[in-house]
């Protein structure tokens, strides 16, 4: 009788057993209409190094699951696979690829592309071994890779239907991005450090009450992307604030004052300037009263308004790559060990001009922060006489307002004297088309006296008049001209108007009244001035 190990050996029990499961099928599931299925799809380890405790952890409670479904009559299907964690996977070779003195600038695309997938035939081959040695029942039949072109065309058609069905939307959020890789990164990926920094106080205009509102921030660079600022609620301090606006300094962008919980009373000045778009509280204090998201950074880490550069650093790093390629072209037609000669040499030149690029970088970076100050005052500037010409615009409007109020009022005056004299006038004619000749006459005779003192007024003044001639018609013809001038005047006025005034001065004055509607008057006032100091002498010679 053999006689049993004292200490258990899995090497020789646990592989035969699981082969002897391999072998039997006892882990593969078809479709079975008659049984109730029951699917755990494995969460993909990366294919970064080796399954740690997590993963260990992890499937084994996957398989109690799967394995207790089995036996209770499931049609229970356990899914193997890995994920090929593009970014995590990329630091992984581009780690092992400096331990050779290799970049990936150095190997091109097509050769970083076949370290990738050497990696992954390397630890993902491990990783699923690791698997098998957990005792994993899992459908091996079954396995799949990420990157695999059936699981492609899967994630595809989910998508597609989830969108269909409205379930999936675009839109924005707080994500770890590396700006070297242009991509966003996992939580896991994430190194944080703890620097000593500065407290920056900044003085916000409040639109409505003109006072400065102070808050302080260890960003200041992110105000051009401010939206909002915050107070809170339950502050004493700024209750009278409630609703109102502050002017975003250097934009002169006018952005509204919030209340949330967010802002801490016992923090600083209480105030707190809101970024959605660079920091994850700010973003939630977005969610919560709808503001707008500004970015200000550029994907590489740059400030909006560095795109130029960006690409300019981009084709200088296309036309160095390309030089690389030709250079290693070149070199391996040469001897192998020039080459590596060659090679060795061009990694201390590069390494040179790494440190030579780090020198210049931070040269330049004190001359753009002194460039970032000038351009900073002259800003200050600029929005100072642009204040004081929008007062002076003002103060035109309003005076060229006062004369626009006077010139209305005064044309309204003489608009209204002119409609007055006008129905006046509109009067005098209904009138006088009632009345006919009548009213023309009564008008001709009214004004028959002045016309008569008017003819008679030069002789009045006359004093002495001596008339030479040859008789004495001289004379009568003087004293007889006023009466032809009065028969004359008759007559131009009976052509003018066609009213006869001999006839009417003819005719009796009840005649006249009755039958003609006429009341001559003022007819007394004909008689002529005789004034004692005035004589008059008439000779003849």
């Amino acid at each position: 009788m053999k006689e049993l190990a004292k200490q258990y050996d899995p090497s020789q029990v646990e592989d035969r057993i699981y082969q002897f499961w391999l072998d039997g099928g006892y882990f593969h599931t078809e479709a079975d209409p008659d049984k109730k299925p029951y699917t755990i799809v494995m969460p993909p380890p990366n294919v970064t190094g080796q399954l740690h405790m997590g993963h260990a952890v992890d499937n084994t409670m996957q398989d109690i699951l799967i394995r207790t479904k089995r036996m209770q009559g499931y049609a229970a299907l356990w899914v193997p696979g890995t994920d090929h964690a593009s970014i995590a996977t990329e630091a992984k070779v581009v780690e092992a690829m400096r331990a050779e003195g290799l970049t990936k600038e150095m190997v091109g695309r097509d050769g970083f592309l076949e370290r990738a997938w050497a990696w992954k035939t390397k630890y993902g081959n491990r990783i699923v071994s690791q698997l098998k040695k957990l005792g994993s029942s899992c459908d091996w039949d079954r396995e799949r890779f990420t990157m695999d072109e059936g699981c492609s065309e899967a994630v595809k058609e989910v998508f597609v239907r989830l969108y269909d069905q409205g379930l999936i939307y675009r839109g924005n959020r707080m994500v770890n991005w590396c700006p070297h890789c242009n991509t966003s990164i996992s939580d896991a990926e994430v190194e944080y450090e703890e620097k000593d920094g500065n407290f920056w106080h900044l003085l916000y205009p409040v639109k409505e009450t003109g006072e400065m509102l102070e808050l302080a921030t260890t960003r200041p660079e992110t105000m051009l992307g401010d939206t909002a600022v915050a107070i809170n609620g339950e502050d004493p301090r700024y209750a009278h604030l409630h609703g109102c606006h502050v002017v975003l300094p250097l934009l002169n962008k006018e952005i509204p004052i919030v209340c949330d919980e967010h802002a801490d009373m016992t923090k600083g000045t209480g105030v707190v300037k809101i970024t959605p778009a660079h920091d994850p509280n700010d973003f939630e204090v977005g969610l919560r009263h709808d503001l707008p998201i500004v970015r200000v950074f550029t994907y590489d880490g740059h400030m909006t308004g560095a795109a130029d550069k960006a690409a300019a650093d981009a084709q200088a790093a296309g036309m160095i790559q390309t030089n690389l390629r030709a250079r290693e072209v070149k070199e391996s037609e040469a001897d192998a060990e020039i080459a590596k000669q060659k090679k060795m040499v061009d990694l201390a030149a590069q390494e040179a001009e790494v440190q030579q690029r780090k020198l210049d970088a931070e040269v330049r970076k004190q001359a753009d922060a002194e460039l970032y100050r000038r351009q900073k005052e002259a800003e200050a500037q600029k929005y100072e006489a642009e204040r004081a010409a929008e007062a002076a615009k003002f103060a035109k409007q309003q005076e060229a307002e006062g004369i626009a109020l006077v010139g209305r009022a005064e044309a309204e005056a003489i608009r209204q004297k002119g409609l007055a004299e006008a129905e006046a006038m509109k009067q005098k004619a209904e009138a006088y088309k009632q009345y006919n000749d009548a009213a023309v006459a009564e008008m001709m005779i009214k004004v028959l006296p002045d016309i008569a003192k008017s003819v008679a007024q030069p002789l009045s003044a006359i004093d002495k008049v001596s008339i030479i001639g040859g008789d004495a018609s001289g004379v009568s013809g003087v004293s007889g001209n006023v009466p032809v001038l009065m028969a004359q005047t008759m007559e131009a006025m009976k052509e003018a108007t066609g009213i006869d005034m001999k006839e009417i001065v003819r005719a009796n004055s009840i005649q006249a009244k009755t039958d003609r509607n006429i009341n001559v008057t003022g007819l007394d006032s004909l008689k002529p001035e005789n004034p004692e100091n005035k004589t008059t002498e008439v000779t003849a010679e």
